[in-house]
């Protein structure tokens, strides 16, 4: 009979060890995560802040906008000083026309009764009699003729605007005017003096009507420019334009009329009678 299994011989065969046990001396298998080197940290890459990237954007967009306006700016101001010329100039002729209109029906010019030049005037400034004929003749009508600029009739209607009256380089609405003439022995607004066209011997073309001042006056007040023939020559509209200022001559005319006229032309300019020979190019 074939000898028993006996149980006491498993004693002798392999035990099969333990995973739990720690005396296990096989080598485990380590895990692929526990021999990778952690990645090395790349640096960061230097570049451009935020803050500068915009001052730059921005910078170049002041050079794109600026660089344009500075070089139309010039050109803008030139225009508008030749706009601001053209429209000065409309205002004398318009003057012009006035007083040769007005000369047409009273055979004379718009003098005015002047006192005097030595003491403050007390009538109307020429300017007033020129109203009807600039198509203001519903103002002409509201004054007092025969009484004074700043009566209680008349002073009221000198602070209404008068358009042709009013200098571009001044507000609109202006109740001031820089237009205006020569009172003085010889000139067209001679005090006393009933001066007409053929009484401007030395030439329409060479006698100033109206000239433009620095300084404005009330519209309806006569205080003109006053010249004397041994005195210093009134100031006239040197700061008005670069180079010169413009004037009304008797015949109807504007131009331009240099700061570099010598006093000897100017004087010339100024009176009617004279007998002055002016050079060709004054």
């Amino acid at each position: 009979m074939a000898e028993r299994y006996n149980r006491d011989d498993d004693d002798d065969r392999p035990q099969r060890s333990n995973p739990d046990r720690d005396d296990d001396d096989r080598p485990r298998r380590r895990d692929r995560d526990d021999d990778r080197e952690p990645p090395a940290r790349r640096p960061a890459k230097k570049g451009m802040s935020t803050g500068l990237i915009i001052g730059i954007v921005v910078g170049v967009l002041l050079i794109c906008v600026a660089a344009p306006i500075a070089l139309v700016l010039p050109g803008v101001s030139k225009v508008r000083t030749a706009a601001s010329r053209a429209k000065e100039s409309n205002n004398l002729k318009q003057m012009g026309l006035a007083a040769h209109a007005y000369h047409d029906s009273n055979s004379r010019l718009t003098n005015g009764p002047y006192a005097g030049f030595a003491s403050p005037n007390t009538e109307l400034s020429f300017r007033v009699e020129l109203l009807p004929y600039m198509e203001q003749d519903y103002l002409y009508k509201q004054f007092r003729t025969d009484e004074a600029w700043d009566s209680a009739t008349n002073r009221p209607l000198a602070n209404t605007p008068v358009p042709p009256l009013v200098s571009p380089i001044d507000p609109p609405g202006t109740v001031t005017t820089r237009y205006r003439g020569f009172v003085g022995p010889g000139s067209v607004f001679e005090p006393g003096a009933k001066v007409n066209m053929t009484s401007i011997v030395d030439g329409l073309s060479n006698t100033i009507y109206v000239v433009m001042a620095d300084d404005g006056v009330i519209w309806s007040k006569p205080e003109e420019l006053y010249y004397t023939a041994n005195g210093p020559l009134p100031t006239i509209g040197q700061k008005s334009y670069s180079g010169g200022t413009l004037i009304l001559l008797c015949d109807g005319s504007v131009k331009m009329l240099s700061n570099k006229t010598s006093e000897t032309v100017m004087r010339a300019l100024i009176t009617r009678n004279g007998g002055e020979e002016l050079p060709p190019d004054w």
